[in-house]
């Protein structure tokens, strides 16, 4: 088995991957997710990279060869539930694997999935892909221009806190009588 780090020596004799050796790390909760049990190897894996943050191995149900998924150490079960650093350094080796699988299968791109509906701890699906059929996308979804508005709207007052409509008091005071 090639590896991407050179921290990752998981393979023993028969292929089969050994866990790291070294006392429970932080991500050893009560109640693992079968992703932890992996990380733990308590469950056998194909594991091409980890760190400190994260864990990446070959998917068992690949939609394509190669297909990897990269998961946080820490037992999170939304993505973006995950504390900064936790967060950045998963994107971090995220990139690190996608790189090394492009390379390794020579596809055009590698696309990102994140779903997460299947396994309560958070991950990231890389599939390499050579043409957009390979993956099946959800079709569009008609919007009026009204509505494509009214999201967006949305969205920015979500980004900055709230909208202030009609029925919305505003009261500004200038103590420094500055304006």
């Amino acid at each position: 088995m090639s590896v991407v780090t050179p921290e990752i020596v998981r393979e023993s004799g028969n292929g089969e991957v050994t866990p790291p050796v070294g006392a429970a790390p932080a991500y050893a909760g009560a109640m693992a997710t079968i992703f932890t049990r992996v990380i733990r190897g308590e469950i056998p894996s194909h594991a091409v990279y980890e760190d400190d943050h994260a864990f990446a191995f070959l998917d068992i149900n690949p939609r394509q060869p190669g297909h990897t998924l990269v998961v946080p150490k820490a037992e999170v079960d939304y993505l973006f539930d995950l504390d900064p650093e936790e967060y950045t350094a998963l994107w971090s080796a995220t990139n690190t694997v996608a790189t090394a699988l492009k390379r390794t299968t020579g596809c055009a791109r590698v696309v990102v999935v994140v779903l997460g509906y299947e396994v309560p701890h958070a991950h990231i699906h890389l599939i390499p892909s050579n043409d957009l059929g390979d993956l099946p996308f959800p079709p569009a979804v008609n919007q009026t221009a009204e509505q494509f508005a009214d999201m967006a709207q949305g969205i920015r007052d979500s980004l900055t806190g709230g909208r202030y409509g009609a029925d919305t008091a505003l009261l500004v005071v200038d103590v420094q009588n500055d304006f």
